[in-house]
């Protein structure tokens, strides 16, 4: 029996609202609130759920007063499982990170200053600081930079309009920008039911979306169940504002410590049995696709429950997307593909962008399967294929274990069996170690990651940059072929 007090002792503090996340096979006694001294406090009301995969979520409330902050810690108690510990008076912070920071006297409370974000961006790698710190942990595509920087520079002129220096047509994005994405996403994504544009809102990128979503849908206090590893940024969006308590739940390893496939979509097709359609939300994000990060644009896709987009109407203004990337946006879904082949060299590939933009009527929008973004899309898969391909090579080459994946930036590469960093310290030891080498890659602590040692490397780099990082990170190692 795994009691709400010992939940207060194995954090070490009293606490206000707290999830705890254990094997099915373990008791918990709903009957036992969360109390200000540990203790039977007998009175208040508690939950106790099962979620998607099997095991017992208990949800406590507590009469403690005061900011507790966040506290994720593991029972001292032999053969107890891990207690994940939630409340929602403070953003959360990784243990890990916070135990380092306090033994250094760092003042520090969100998992974006412990992993050193703001120190790695001013001083980043670029052509006038080349000694800078290169960054193989952010999700960022560079990829086709080049390509879309042109793009953007030959196009802008020639769809920005003297009203988009208004507040615009719509309280989302502009209503030809709306009209352009239901044909995307009817197009690349294949819905059940084609989309039509009062299934849409928009907002300055996915983050910031997703905040307002959960503004209007979560009561404090109330669940939000997601897969761990997570996103760290979802600690702070899914608490600090709407009140809620995230809850990660650990994805199912077989024996080489992993997930299968069918395990994700066993999980996946249990959680939507419990669920409704019109409870279904998707939220998108352009910036990412398109290799353009500093553009916030964010899509919410709610084709079954009107009264969500109204809702989410009553905070536009709050996320409402700027005028130059609604422009810019349109014109990738609107202006003509350049005629290229896989073998183009860089200068062809940059005349026949500056054709196809000279090629614009801004009148006659292309169809999206002739559009820039369907050349885009394509070319950007085969580059990500090729740079994936070539960094997992080099992880491998050298003793590595590189999980499989089929999307995204980065890859998740375990160091613990290949270095030895099997503890979250001797994790967050080697973090800072590489950082102080001038090169960046994200610990899975800050993630969530069930075991130590996993690290998340992103491979969408260009490949001289790519190159430069791996050696720093090949003379720190000395893992050498």
């Amino acid at each position: 029996m795994i009691s709400p007090a010992e939940i207060n002792q194995a954090a070490g503090r009293t606490l206000k609202h707290a999830v705890v996340s254990l094997p099915a096979s373990d008791n918990v006694s709903p009957a036992e609130p969360v109390s200000e001294n540990g203790q039977n406090g007998g009175q208040q009301e508690h939950l106790a759920t099962t979620t998607a995969n099997g095991e017992l979520s208990f949800v406590g409330l507590a009469s403690g007063k005061g900011d507790h902050g966040v506290v994720e810690a593991e029972s001292e108690t032999a053969g107890r499982p891990r207690l994940s510990v939630r409340v929602t008076s403070k953003e959360p912070t990784n243990p890990v990170m916070a135990k380092q920071l306090m033994k250094a006297d760092i003042a520090c409370d969100t998992d974006y200053d412990s992993l050193r974000l703001g120190e790695m961006m001013k001083n980043a790698h670029r052509d006038d600081n080349p000694n800078g710190i290169i960054s193989l942990g952010v999700a960022e595509n560079s990829l086709m930079a080049k390509e879309v920087k042109q793009f953007y520079a030959e196009a802008f002129g020639k769809y920005f309009r003297e009203d988009d220096l208004t507040y615009g047509d719509s309280l989302f994005a502009s209503q030809r920008l709306t009209k352009s994405l239901v044909e995307f996403y009817n197009h690349y994504f294949h819905p059940h039911y084609n989309l039509d544009i009062s299934h849409i809102a928009t907002g300055n990128g996915v983050y910031s979306t997703l905040n307002h979503l959960l503004h209007v849908l979560i009561n404090p206090g109330e669940v939000i169940l997601t897969s761990a590893p997570y996103y760290l940024g979802f600690d702070a969006m899914c608490t600090k504002r709407s009140g809620g308590v995230l809850v990660g739940v650990p994805m199912d390893v077989d024996a080489d410590g992993w997930e299968s496939e069918g395990d994700v979509e066993a999980r996946m097709e249990r959680g939507w049995k419990e669920s409704e359609a019109r409870g279904l939300k998707v939220l998108h994000g352009m910036s990412k696709d398109f290799c353009s990060n500093g553009l916030r644009f964010g899509t919410l896709i709610s084709q079954h429950n009107p009264e969500c987009i109204r809702a989410v109407i009553s905070v536009a203004l709050f996320m409402k997307v700027s005028s130059p990337a609604d422009t810019l946006f349109y014109g990738l879904l609107s202006s003509p593909s350049p005629e290229l082949s896989e073998t183009s060299d860089t200068e062809t590939t940059m005349t026949a962008i500056k054709s196809a933009t000279d090629a614009i009527k801004a009148s006659q929008p292309s169809q999206i399967e002739d559009s820039f973004a369907a050349w885009f899309i394509a070319e950007n898969r085969r580059r990500l294929t090729d740079s994936a391909t070539y960094m997992t090579q080099w992880f491998t080459d050298r003793g590595f274990k590189v999980y499989p994946a089929n999307a995204g930036h980065f890859l998740w590469v375990d160091f613990a069996g290949r270095v030895g960093w099997d503890t979250w310290a001797k994790e967050l030891d080697g973090f800072h170690g590489l950082f102080e080498r001038r090169v960046y890659i994200a610990p899975g602590s800050v993630f969530h990651s069930a075991k130590p040692g996993k690290m998340r490397v992103s491979f969408t780099v260009e490949r001289s940059l790519m190159n430069k990082g791996l050696a720093r990170l090949d003379e720190f190692l000395n893992v050498k072929m």
